[in-house]
């Protein structure tokens, strides 16, 4: 009898502690070492899918679709935490890519990386920190990387790329998941790139009762952070930074309330915005409790200068307790962009949006631009409070501070009162917000007699990723000197178009590239298409002799440093990956040096190094030299890094015979280390 309950007892525990993982204890042991970790260095072939059989069955099994060979190639940590998400989950609710299991994951201190889309457990998971930018110095974080050149497709409809998101979230028939789960202590690092393709930190579908998202800092994406409809979804302290078109947005959140307790953040297109999407209508409520937004560099980092404090489209309901905004140069003139729907019903009468706020802050012309009538109301002078509310319903406005609140016409010329700087009375360019994204009129010394006049609209492009876009450009007549603004563009919610079929075109080449003979590449178009393209089964492998007198391809180079930090190898400068790094994992005091080895004498004349997104760690000064033998060095390049700028440095001097290439780093810098991302030399 004894026996038999203790063997009960112990089924129970197991039980009770199944919907709970920690991911750095048995059976997974991931650790900081584990960032470049692939599923077949710690597996066996065959012993991967027996230790991680939820994580198969759910990669492969269900939607996703991943080939054993895709499986095996996954970051570990994308295994791992798959596994533990979906684990003990049914075969049919597997199969149909539905996660009912409440399971609960810990993610230990370091950084990972993944190649495929990860679904949130419906319990949620917790890192340990938000600030990835300390991790090489023992600060205790977790952060989170897309690994976007080897980015698999598991997206069948949208064909974005979502790092995390949870279980079905953009899907229009989930209407029962996602309560009570918890998200928090992260920090997630887009790529940072502007190639048309939306890109997403972390996605939230449907979050109910007692669900909450807290402490998560999101940069470098399309969207930081999204909502799928919500109620209510519930969020705390988030940071999001560069983001290209908005760090918090509500899509197709028409039924949703939200709220946010504190978001901050630079560099995005808005830094909150309810937009239409995924098939529904745009708007919700939506209340926050801070938004701060600042813009020290409004034309670096990643070109995003224009941040917006909040875009609200569709039939909305939105309350900001504290507003702060600043921005160094007099360039972002709105802080709100409203673009209403008002809807008439039979039964309540005419239904329109609200907006409540308050705050202070500088160098903000315009608190209120309404497209819909397409009028402004003046900020209030710089540093002054205010507060106001404003209803659609007859575009009524009632505001607290001092300045003039009356409705103007929203031309693409600044308003005349807005036209001077208060500071030193020069004259001040404007933005034009009209239906899409902001374009700057620069209309300094531009004589009374000028006119700009925009031109009709252009028709609707195709319907892609349920959007599309039309344009119109602007023209001027008169006397003008200043710039004309590119082209306004404006967007709409359209049906999900199935992408067309791909046609492929074949080039024919003879020429051994990076270790291959390539007899035939194959392109597909359009770009939006699907299909893949046949396989080339006369590729072989080849030895690279480069023509006499050029330089080499980058594999073929040697690469050494003074030291090496071994989470960030200097492998990574020449891995064509601008989010992998080389850091020398210490202070900048200066005799810190890299020698590349091209293998052979070839003519140079430029260096470039890129630092990507950690452009805060570049060399405080650097010196290039040459030499054909490794031993005797000429100085031919020397300067300074840009810490505030994203852009690589690139030395060039006179092209030089050379078969050895020193950078030498030669300031002081205590409080960071030496990091690149990428290195070419021409």
């Amino acid at each position: 009898m004894k026996k038999a309950l203790l063997t009960l007892f112990v089924a129970l525990a197991s039980f009770a502690n199944a919907a709970y993982f920690d991911l750095a204890k048995p059976p997974y042991n991931l650790t900081q070492a584990d960032y470049a970790t692939k599923v077949s260095d710690r597996y066996a072939s065959g012993k991967d899918t027996l230790a991680l059989p939820y994580a198969w069955a759910a990669l492969h099994g269900s939607e996703w679709g991943l080939t054993y060979s895709q499986f095996r190639g996954l970051y570990l940590f994308s295994a791992v935490f798959t596994d533990a998400g979906w684990h003990g989950e049914g075969k049919g609710n597997t199969a149909r890519g539905y996660l009912n299991e409440f399971n609960f994951v810990d993610v230990p201190n370091g950084r990972y990386q993944s190649t495929v889309s990860l679904t949130i457990p419906r319990g949620g998971f917790r890192g340990t920190g938000t600030f990835g930018y300390y991790l090489g110095s023992g600060a205790w974080t977790t952060e989170f990387t897309m690994d976007d050149a080897h980015w698999i497709d598991t997206d069948r409809l949208w064909h974005e790329r979502v790092l995390f998101s949870t279980p079905q979230w953009n899907d229009e028939t989930n209407y029962s998941y996602n309560e009570s789960y918890t998200v928090e202590n992260i920090h997630l690092s887009g790529p940072d790139k502007a190639d048309g393709i939306t890109r997403i930190g972390i996605a939230f579908g449907r979050s109910g009762e007692a669900s909450k998202w807290d402490m998560i800092k999101s940069d470098g994406w399309s969207y930081g952070i999204v909502a799928r409809q919500g109620v209510p979804m519930s969020g705390g302290t988030c940071s999001v930074f560069g983001n290209s078109i908005a760090g918090f947005a509500g899509i197709g959140c028409a039924l949703a309330s939200m709220r946010i307790d504190v978001i901050s953040g630079d560099r995005n297109g808005s830094l909150i915005a309810l937009l239409p999407g995924y098939g529904a209508a745009s708007g919700g409520s939506l209340d926050i409790g801070l938004a701060k937004a600042e813009d020290a560099n409004p034309q670096g980092g990643g070109g995003y200068g224009s941040q917006i404090v909040g875009r609200f489209e569709g039939q909305f309901h939105v309350t900001i307790a504290n507003v702060r905004y600043s921005c160094d140069t007099r360039l972002n003139d709105a802080i709100f962009v409203v673009n209403p729907v008002i809807k008439s019903n039979p039964e309540w009468g005419t239904q329109g949006s609200y907006l409540g706020a308050s705050g202070n802050g500088f160098h903000y012309n315009t608190l209120l631009h309404n497209l819909a009538t397409s009028t402004r109301r003046a900020n209030a002078p710089d540093y002054n409070s205010w507060s106001f509310e404003w209803f659609a319903n007859g575009d009524k406005f009632a505001s607290n501070g001092p300045g003039d609140w009356s409705a103007k016409p929203a031309g693409p010329v600044a308003l005349a009162s807005l036209a001077r700087d208060p500071m030193t009375g020069a004259a001040i360019g404007s933005w034009d917000y009209a239906n899409g994204t902001p374009a700057r009129v620069d209309n300094v010394g531009t004589p009374s007699n000028c006119v700009w006049t925009w031109n009709t609209w252009s028709a609707w492009s195709p319907c892609i990723n349920g959007q599309q876009q039309h344009t119109r450009t602007v023209t001027s007549t008169g006397d003008c000197t200043g710039t004309t603004p590119p082209p306004s563009i404006e967007y709409q919610a359209c049906g999900s178009n199935p992408p067309p079929a791909c046609t492929f075109t074949y080039t024919v080449t003879s020429t051994c590239t990076d270790g291959k003979w390539k007899t035939r590449t194959a392109k597909a178009s359009p770009s939006n298409c699907t299909g893949t393209a046949p396989a080339d089964s006369l590729s072989r492998t080849c030895a690279v002799i480069p023509p006499s007198g050029t330089i080499p391809p980058r594999s073929q180079w040697t690469v050494t440093a003074s030291s090496n930090y071994p989470q960030w190898p200097i492998s990574n400068l020449t891995d064509g990956s601008i989010t992998s790094r080389w850091t020398t994992g210490g202070k900048q005091m200066g005799g810190e040096w890299m020698i590349v080895d091209l293998g052979t004498t070839a003519p140079v004349s430029k260096v470039t190094m890129d630092a990507g997104g950690s452009y805060y760690d570049c060399p405080v000064a650097y010196s290039i030299q040459t030499s054909t033998d490794g031993t005797n060095w000429t100085t031919k390049a020397t300067g300074k890094g840009n810490v505030n700028s994203r852009a690589p440095i690139v030395a060039t001097f006179a092209a030089t015979s050379t078969r050895y290439v020193r950078i030498l780093q030669t300031g002081t810098n205590t409080g960071n280390w030496w990091t690149m991302m990428e290195l070419t030399i021409e």
